[in-house]
């Protein structure tokens, strides 16, 4: 019997290094997590709220069809943009958002919704709504 495959998305950050090509984000997971102690890139499962449109809302720049056709998919693309967004956030707290949105310099603000986020007290479309966020 197999089980079947669970929707899931990746997001690979990279800047160009002052020396050498490129510098590339990597995390290393919890020894008590699945693929423990292992380099990995952000990522993880879509949740269900990564398909509600309040959050398709909060992203500028890109709407469904357009991140439909970048993945080859019919629909329901932007949910793993969102799903990259806010799995980033989670394991790593890079939230990746318009440099203008206020909420990126305000470093303890930032950690206590991700803390809450981690924790279920919130959710991630809470923090984008409340915060009048623009995912990028």
């Amino acid at each position: 019997m197999t089980t079947p495959i669970k929707p899931a998305a990746t997001v690979i950050l990279m800047r160009e290094a002052e020396e050498s090509g490129f510098e590339i984000f990597i995390v290393k997971r919890s020894s008590r997590s699945s693929f423990g102690s292992l380099y990995v890139f952000p990522g993880g499962k879509l949740d269900p709220e990564d398909t509600e449109k309040d959050l398709y809302a909060c992203c500028e720049g890109m709407n469904d069809e357009e991140a439909s056709a970048r993945l080859g998919i019919e629909n329901d693309g932007l949910s793993f943009w969102i799903a990259c967004i806010r799995e980033c956030f989670e394991e790593t707290g890079v939230l990746l958002t318009n440099p203008s949105d206020s909420l990126i310099q305000e470093y303890e603000k930032l950690s206590s919704l991700r803390k809450q986020l981690n924790n279920k007290e919130i959710s991630f479309k809470d923090i984008c709504i409340s915060e009048s966020l623009r995912l990028g």
